[in-house]
């Protein structure tokens, strides 16, 4: 059975329960007793006096259990910290200076080795020159307990402890004044330094920043006693893409991809691995295809070619391998060649728009008449694309959402395979960050939203503790909360409810009361930006949706969209077309 617990204040002499034993023995306030503990554990804690918590006229009581665990879950942590003075950095660029780079470019046979031997070079004298100091942390040790506020704390015990003995409570009065004064000095302290890794701007400093408000720590690796073969494994395992496309072709030698189709289907695909699968080959008769020069064809068929490739496991590092398929993971260059490699899977109906995004694409079919031919035939094409650009649709990762608004009875429609697999048909998939259900509604989208950004709220609220002024709660405000709430808001927003928009007010409102500062209103948010986007679409030419902005005879009004319904009437470009008829002066 599971102890109880009781506390109670009393001025009562006597006081007993059944089946409880109090605990605290000695007095809590002055020479008297007034607090107690029970519980259902017989000699289950030993009380011990503490001073009291801030101006507090009791003692703090501390119950300490009898029973000890054997393991601690998180013990104090020594740990060597790098103390930079002017002295320091004097030597260290003294000795940086004097330094013979060309020993180590002539030792060097490629720049990976170069590179390797000058970091630990740089390391080496860096561990030499700096003064190391051993410090002691504890799991809940607040960031800006320092010295003093430990300091004062050891003072406040010593005078309490001294007062309990000789009766004048004097000197402790004035020992939890100084504690109190100390905390104060150390938060403000604390503060001016976090403000001052905001405003620097650099990368360090600020991740050190968000690394404090976040209570980031760093994960122990479990991969340090790993074994010297797994990092081969590892290896041979990313390396698996150049295997298939030496060796195979069609679909025991393609990569996978997923989809998830959207009376509007769409099924949405993302290719799983896709950027390890170009071929290179391949890749430069497209971009001759698009009009690009020869050198530059020959330099990206270089770049992706003959490719060193090597896995490290903590301090082993596996043989390295030679690589000629796909684009190197974490390049720049990476999307962008994937997306001229995927140029060519465009639609083959007007019923039927394919929506890529890099690697992740949606098929968008209208079925009219309740004729699916085209749209099934699409899928069709797609599978035969994906065939032979070295790509296999992931069809345990394809999901499929129909959109249906007919007011007749439920219709039924024919089930999609690919590769003779059923897709699985869902009422609500994410794409792009973005929550899509089957009524279109955006409760989903936005709950989701809510409680990304409540969390976030908690982060803000530690900035403030920490004393830091409102300019940089309100930055951060705009950068990690306002970003989540606003997020593809011009595709939203308009057909969002009354419920729903007062759930994203009142996260706005803590903020405002966190912060105490106005902040901007999410409508006032969305209807600027339906402006901005729509300007833009007006200025481009070429965007596809550019003929929906057409001006009337007068030259100073665009022609209003008709719509049949509630929900176009509140869609974007309706909006747009509206709010920028509302302004002076016109575009």
């Amino acid at each position: 059975m599971a102890p109880r617990y009781l506390t109670t204040p009393s001025s009562r002499p006597s006081f007993s329960l059944p089946n409880f034993h109090q605990h605290i023995t000695f007095p809590t306030r002055g020479e008297r007793t007034l607090d107690h503990c029970y519980t259902t554990l017989k000699n289950g804690y030993k009380a011990q006096s503490r001073p009291p918590f801030g101006k507090s006229d009791h003692a703090a009581i501390f119950l300490m259990p009898v029973y000890k665990q054997r393991l601690k879950q998180e013990a104090p942590v020594q740990r060597e910290v790098a103390r930079w003075t002017d002295q320091s950095v004097a030597a260290l660029q003294d000795a940086l200076d004097n330094a013979d780079w060309d020993m180590f470019r002539r030792s060097s046979d490629d720049v990976n080795m170069f590179t390797e031997a000058v970091v630990g070079f740089i390391g080496k004298l860096t561990d030499d020159t700096v003064q190391k100091n051993t410090i002691r942390t504890f799991p809940n040790q607040k960031p800006w307990v320092d010295k003093t506020i430990r300091d004062a704390l050891r003072s406040r015990s010593a005078a309490y402890n001294t007062g309990l003995a000789t009766g004048d409570m004097d000197e402790y009065k004035a020992a939890s004044y100084s504690v109190r004064r100390a905390v104060k000095d150390a938060k403000r302290r604390y503060g001016s330094k976090l403000e001052s890794q905001f405003q620097q701007g650099g990368s360090r400093s600020l991740w050190q920043g968000l690394r404090t408000i976040t209570d980031y720590k760093t994960p122990s690796s479990r991969m340090v006693n790993a074994d010297a073969s797994l990092a081969d494994e590892l290896n041979t395992f990313y390396a698996r893409f150049e295997a298939a496309a030496n060796h195979a072709s069609g679909a025991s030698g393609t990569t996978s991809m997923h989809a998830e189709r959207a009376k509007t289907h769409l099924p949405s695909r993302s290719m799983t691995s896709a950027f390890n699968t170009i071929i290179p080959s391949t890749l430069t008769s497209k971009l001759e295809v698009l009009g690009l020069s020869l050198p530059l064809c020959q330099w990206i068929s270089n770049f992706l070619t003959d490719r060193p490739q090597a896995v490290r496991v903590g301090k082993h590092t596996s043989s390295t391998l030679t690589l000629s398929t796909g684009a190197p993971q974490g390049c720049v260059l990476s999307p962008l060649l994937y997306s001229l490699y995927t140029h060519d899977c465009v639609a083959t109906s007007n019923s039927t728009t394919i929506i890529k995004f890099a690697d992740d694409t949606v098929v968008v079919g209208l079925i009219s008449n309740n004729d699916e031919t085209a749209y099934l035939q699409e899928v069709k094409n797609l599978e035969r694309w994906c065939q032979e650009n070295n790509l296999l649709l992931n069809v345990s990762k394809t999901k499929e959402l129909i959109v249906d608004f007919s007011t007749k009875q439920e219709r039924s429609y024919q089930p999609l395979n690919i590769y003779g697999t059923p897709v699985e048909r869902v009422d609500s998939f994410r794409y792009l960050g973005v929550h899509i259900t089957q009524d279109l509604s955006w409760s989903c989208h936005i709950n989701t939203l809510v409680k990304k950004a409540r969390q976030r709220l908690y982060h803000l609220r530690r900035l403030r503790d920490f004393k830091l002024p409102s300019q940089v709660l309100k930055t951060f405000y705009t950068c990690t909360i306002e970003s989540v709430l606003t997020g593809s808001i011009t595709s939203w927003f308009g057909n969002s409810t009354m419920q729903d928009r007062r759930a994203l007010q009142r996260v706005v409102r803590s903020a405002e009361r966190t912060i105490h500062t106005e902040l901007p209103d999410l409508q006032d948010i969305y209807s600027t930006r339906c402006r901005t986007r729509a300007r833009k679409i007006v200025k481009d030419l070429s965007h596809p949706n550019n003929g929906l902005f057409s001006l009337l005879r007068s030259g100073k009004r665009f022609r209003s969209l008709k719509a049949n319904t509630e929900r176009m009437r509140r869609s974007f470009f309706p909006q747009a077309i509206r709010s920028l008829n509302q302004e002076t002066p016109r575009i």
